[in-house]
């Protein structure tokens, strides 16, 4: 896959997760020239929180965090610190709060090109059933199949702090609409994400700490960038 699913900031992600699901959900991401990645989405109303255990590099290992809080109406990224980072002595890593708003917004105007075409089959994935599509853009298909029962999906795109490429086409092309893709390939060049664990239950509120200390903020200078 040309463009293959990246983890790393800027942020650009649909509205929060639909009100009828609660548990978590884990999958894995290929990522071209890094590996796949292992990610756990915990979800519960308005709450979403990701955790992506990062696959290579110097925070290899390393788990960079996300929330999606539809109360505040803010993204937040925790991600860990990599080394030679100017930060404080003792500092976790580095804090950056987005507008939900704006991250859609981004989203829906990034993906607007793509064609899905509804492809009339369906499988079962992690126990859950899933229609298949077909996503059509920049010349290439990527195939999905895509469950309107657990929210809608959002991913980071690969970069550091003000920069790097938008998440690919797949993962935007449904904005905010309630539309979760459990698996995603291609003909050519196999599995780019696929969800292997679907748990219904209770999510604890600490999995939603947006708050957490030991991370410098540095959302108003990543954010001034993105704009200049």
């Amino acid at each position: 896959m040309r463009k293959a699913a990246c983890l790393l900031l800027p942020l650009l992600a649909a509205p929060l997760a639909a009100q009828d699901f609660e548990g978590t959900v884990t999958m894995q991401m290929a990522n071209q020239g890094i590996g796949a990645a292992d990610v756990t989405v915990s979800i519960k109303g308005q709450m979403a929180a990701y955790a992506i255990t990062l696959p290579s590099g110097p925070t290899a290992g390393l788990t960079m965090r996300m929330i999606m809080n539809g109360t505040t109406k803010k993204i937040t990224m925790l991600m860990p610190a990599m080394p030679g980072m100017p930060l404080p002595a003792g500092s976790k890593g580095i804090k950056m709060v987005t507008d939900i708003g704006d991250a859609a917004a981004a989203a829906g105007k990034a993906g607007a090109d793509a064609k899905v075409t509804a492809l009339g089959t369906s499988q079962t994935i992690a126990g859950v059933r899933c229609d298949d599509y077909a996503v059509d853009n920049d010349g290439q298909r990527m195939n999905m199949c895509v469950a309107s029962s657990m929210g809608s999906f959002r991913m980071p795109s690969m970069g550091g702090p003000g920069g790097g490429q938008p998440p690919p086409a797949w993962a935007r092309v449904f904005g905010d609409k309630p539309m979760f893709p459990l698996k995603v390939w291609s003909d050519g060049e196999g599995i780019a994400m696929e969800v292997t664990a679907i748990t219904r239950g209770s999510v604890p509120a600490a999995a939603f700490d947006d708050n957490a200390k030991g991370y410098v903020d540095m959302s108003a200078m990543i954010n001034m960038r993105r704009n200049n």
